[in-house]
């Protein structure tokens, strides 16, 4: 029987059953230095991609052991009533920004509409901080939206890509 790795508190153990890496990542590999699978957020119920990228050339398990630990208290975090919160604050962002040059703001529907639009698809990890990924299929048709946090879960940045 083949070993893997199996993450528990900080430490990698060798195990003979599939990968696991922490209770909440599931379908977790190893692959060109990057650790992929999908995570699930309790503030949202669905599992969503992951992706930990140690930045480093060689990605020794052990290589993973800090981004993981990140991960977790992101996911901590999240789950305390801050989704709600980054979602209320992206939708902001987005609303300002798409109305920054115009003489007249959004009715309030606009962006309670934006905000129940709002679906994080995705989370990448990486040494200097997070990154959501969110699609607003509705307001926003085919757009991927982008939200950077620093390692105190801060927004920095938020960006659409068309």
């Amino acid at each position: 029987m083949p070993h893997v790795l199996f993450y528990i508190s900080g430490k990698f153990n060798k195990m003979s059953s599939g990968n696991h890496f922490g209770p909440h990542i599931t379908d977790g590999r190893i692959e060109d230095n990057m650790l992929t699978g999908k995570i699930k957020i309790a503030a949202i119920g669905e599992p969503v991609s992951l992706m930990i990228d140690p930045e480093a050339e060689s990605t020794a398990p052990e290589d993973f052991t800090p981004l993981l630990e990140a991960t977790h208290q992101l996911t901590t975090w999240l789950n305390t009533g801050k989704f709600q919160e980054i979602i209320a604050a992206v939708a902001n962002e987005i609303n300002e920004s798409a109305y920054e040059q115009q003489d007249d703001m959004p009715a309030p529907e606009a962006l309670t509409s934006l905000i129940n639009d709002l679906m994080l698809t995705g989370i990448e990890v990486f040494p200097e901080g997070f990154m959501l990924n969110f699609r607003a299929g509705t307001a926003l048709p085919g757009a991927d939206i982008r939200v950077q946090l620093n390692e105190d879960f801060s927004i920095d940045d938020v960006a659409i890509y068309d």
